[in-house]
């Protein structure tokens, strides 16, 4: 049996040649052989695809080392639908191009789904932050209930799974076809893709070094978003992904419920939710090219309408008063006495 590791790159930043070396090392060194490791480079315009080259050449192991570069930039979701027609195994790994995998993250990935009798169709792991000069910090992930290992949570909340400690049956492939092209996000579809038909598995030892810098992919407000032009500037550049993911997911549940008509009341509800979630991220597109007063209305409207009002008050203070907003969201993600600590200073 084979499984793979995927080193993926989306886009066309030139900071990969500096962690490529350190995120090859993790995937050659897997203890579980062996394995077939495709390393894809979607046309990055520095160093990286020399030194996959350069890495690949000296490589002596049981491993079978398979390196593409494309010709032109795909974007995330071309390049990773690209990159998983040409994987084989039963278990697939994922892998960035600036982090950096265990030695056993593979072996105990694969030890966990075999005890789960392959029934489970995604996987993740909790990961150790490192930053740029590769430092380690703290744990990535937060505590990690049951109930968050749902679809349903998943899709009123947000995946706590995350692409760099994915692992995927090959079935959860076969089941869905490729992913959206106009998606932003892979690790807010695929997981979802999973607890549709299965609850995640989650493996709380740490089996990734995730790499924390300016240049990633998803922020955190509060923390990597600081400012109120940085915020929208944020919102607008994936609003309109988000919007396709909310499409998405009901998509895949319009297919799971053709596979499995037996489950059609538990789709139907999480494809409520997710109609719910996609109204939301509309109205906040909506807002965010609106003027004050445009905003005041679309604001009153959905009062009206009855929006939860936790939603609602997160958009007052986001397009109102986004540094009270910020603050609370610092507050939420570093704890209360480190919070205050760092505003002492």
């Amino acid at each position: 049996m084979k499984n793979e590791a995927a080193d993926y790159i989306s886009d066309k930043h030139l900071y990969h040649e500096h962690y490529i070396r350190a995120a090859l090392e993790g995937a050659f060194s897997q203890t579980y052989q062996p394995l077939e490791i495709i390393i894809s480079d979607d046309c990055s315009e520095d160093e990286t695809f020399n030194i996959i080259q350069r890495q690949a050449r000296l490589y002596r192991g049981n491993h079978q080392i398979r390196t593409y570069r494309n010709p032109c930039n795909l974007g995330l979701a071309r390049h990773l639908n690209h990159i998983l027609k040409k994987a084989k195994g039963e278990l697939i790994l994922f892998a960035a191009g600036d982090d950096i995998s265990y030695p056993d993250r593979t072996a105990k990935t694969y030890e966990a789904w075999l005890s789960s009798g392959k029934k489970t169709l995604a996987i993740f792991t909790q990961a150790r932050v490192i930053d740029h000069y590769g430092r380690r910090h703290g744990l990535f992930i937060p505590e990690v209930t049951s109930k968050m290992l749902t679809a349903e949570w998943m899709i009123k909340h947000y995946p706590v799974a995350h692409g760099f400690g994915l692992a995927i049956s090959r079935q959860l492939i076969e089941l869905f076809g490729p992913l959206p092209e106009d998606i932003s996000r892979e690790d807010v579809v695929i997981p979802i893709r999973a607890a549709i038909l299965e609850p995640l598995l989650y493996l709380e030892k740490p089996l990734v070094y995730y790499r924390r810098h300016s240049q990633n992919l998803s922020k955190v407000p509060g923390v990597d978003i600081v400012g109120k032009n940085e915020l929208f500037n944020y919102i607008k550049r994936h609003s309109k992904g988000h919007i396709a993911i909310c499409r998405s997911w009901i998509r895949d549940l319009t297919v799971a419920e053709r596979l499995f008509p037996t489950k059609r009341e538990k789709f139907e509800i999480l494809r409520r939710y997710a109609r719910e979630k996609l109204h939301y991220v509309v109205i906040e597109d909506r807002l965010l090219e609106a003027t004050p007063i445009q905003r005041f209305k679309i604001l009153v409207g959905e009062y009206l309408c009855k929006t939860n009002r936790k939603k609602l008050l997160e958009w007052v203070l986001i397009f109102h008063i986004p540094t009270l907003y910020l603050s609370y969201k610092k507050y939420r993600r570093c704890g209360l006495v480190k919070y205050l600590g760092l505003r002492l200073k």
